[in-house]
């Protein structure tokens, strides 16, 4: 079979590269290519496999600065410069050469022109499959458009006719529910049935959707019944959040029975919950009475401490079972009264000793803010220690005894602190004197300004408070020699 041969536009598109690129790699002789009589490349489909495998070479380039076209020949000043003596020979090869010459200029010039109809012409079926494939793409888009369109209104006409199917008493709120269910049913259909199918589901889906809406008419209707029968107690009619109550326990025990159930179980079952709730107010009731008759049993407390009785006495309630009688209420209202009138004593002796301790900052004022602390806080430790039944004077009594210790410790630092800086303005002028005997680096001045923070630190470490000046004058000195190493 005769091998097949590729032209440069195709062998470009085969391996995924310009043109240009294939030509240049055909005229450096990079790659396997044969050129036609009208100077067009081709390359064998072989050589086109073994360069998808291989991959493509680079074009060689020529060297920088270089000219490579063909040096001309020499000429005289006079023009050619003749090798013989003028004769037909001559002059029939000198024709002979231009005519090749024109040959070979007439092939390359039908060869670019070749190579530009080629470029030409793939351009030409490139835009006209272009052209098809935009074409088909809009057939196919109208197409989709119109069975959208189609689909659109077939769908509109059954939503349509699904909501006039809504009962005229059915709330406001299921519209939206059988919208969403026949709109549902409707989209879950690929292809559009026959009006008798689609009228089946979309009826089926209104009854799904409606069927919430029936039975709670239902239940509703049983509980009304239910209520009615039974003596339910005024206070539990009028009150909204009771009323509620019995709503919710009536359909809880409708809603256990089973599908299906008839007209005398659904009462009877909303006659048992209504019951429990009642039972559940009657013992509300009796709590609520109890809790409320606090401020009875408690008429020397407080209003914190009567809240306080009533939030105990609350919490008894709540932990006693529903039907508890009213003895046992009682009982149980007194044993959690006792702790609260046991404490309140308690209550009042610590109130006390608060207000012993409630100006404490005033007395302490300009203080050192650390030395006020723990005044303040050994004061707290004091008081708070002293046993149940202390009285106020002797509480106030010893209050004041540690007020008065730490008065001394802060009369001590400040005394202290005086010292301090009096010992740190000896260090100048002992340094002068020292200048006398011993040469320095620096002025007296200088050297003392850096001497200053390492002795006010060794200062303040080991000053008690107590001592003289004339004791402080002399350890300063002894630093100061120390800090110098004399």
């Amino acid at each position: 079979m005769d091998e097949v041969y590729y032209s440069t536009g195709q062998a470009a598109r085969e391996l995924g590269v310009t043109q240009a690129r294939v030509r240049a790699l055909c005229e450096s002789e990079s790659i396997e290519a044969t050129c036609t009589a009208g100077g067009q490349w081709r390359i064998s489909r072989k050589h086109i496999e073994h360069l998808k495998r291989d991959g493509l070479p680079s074009v060689p380039r020529h060297l920088p600065n270089t000219d490579h076209r063909p040096a001309a020949p020499a000429r005289s000043r006079r023009g050619v410069g003749l090798l013989a003596e003028p004769s037909q020979t001559v002059i029939g090869s000198a024709e002979e050469v231009v005519c090749l010459e024109n040959e070979v200029e007439s092939l390359g010039l039908r060869r670019r022109k070749e190579e530009a109809l080629d470029w030409f012409r793939e351009r030409e079926e490139r835009e006209a499959q272009r052209c098809a494939e935009r074409e088909e793409a809009e057939r196919e888009h109208q197409a989709i458009a119109m069975r959208q369109r189609q689909r659109q209104v077939w769908e509109e006409k059954w939503l349509e006719y699904a909501l006039k199917s809504i009962p005229a008493d059915t709330p406001h709120s299921f519209r939206l529910e059988v919208h969403r269910a026949a709109e549902e049913v409707l989209q879950g259909l690929n292809l559009i049935p026959t009006d008798s199918i689609t009228c089946q589901l979309v009826v089926a889906a209104v009854d799904r959707a409606l069927a919430p809406w029936r039975k709670s008419k239902q239940i509703a209707e049983a509980i009304r019944e239910a209520i009615e029968s039974y003596s339910v107690p005024r206070e539990m009619r009028i009150d909204r959040t009771w009323k509620a109550r019995l709503l919710e326990a009536a359909a809880s025990g409708l809603g256990r029975l089973r599908e299906g159930a008839g007209n005398l179980e659904m009462e009877t079952a909303a006659l048992q919950a209504i019951a429990l709730v009642v039972r559940e107010f009657e013992h509300v009731q009796a709590c609520k009475q109890l809790v409320d008759g606090i401020w009875r049993e408690l008429l020397s407390a407080t209003s914190e401490e009567r809240e306080q009785g009533k939030e105990a006495v609350e919490d008894a309630m709540s932990r006693l079972p529903i039907g508890t009688s009213r003895r046992e209420l009682e009982r149980a209202r007194d044993a959690a009264l006792q702790p609260l009138r046991s404490s309140m004593a308690r209550r009042r002796e610590e109130k006390m000793r608060a207000g012993v301790l409630q100006f404490i900052e005033i007395r302490l004022a300009g203080w050192p803010e650390q030395l006020r602390k723990q005044t303040i806080a050994a004061a707290q430790e004091a008081v708070n220690g002293l046993p149940a039944g202390t009285s106020e004077v002797d509480v106030e009594r010893v209050k004041d005894q540690v007020i008065e210790r730490f008065r001394g410790i802060r009369d001590r630092q400040i005394r202290k602190a005086h010292l301090v800086d009096s010992g740190l303005r000896q260090i100048q002028p002992y340094l002068v004197k020292l200048a006398l005997d011993w040469e320095f680096d620096k002025g007296t001045f200088a050297l003392a300004q850096e001497l200053q923070g390492k002795i006010r630190a060794a200062l303040e470490e080991q000053l008690r408070g107590d001592e003289t000046q004339v004791e402080v004058d002399k350890h300063v000195r002894r630093l100061v020699r120390r800090e110098l190493d004399l």
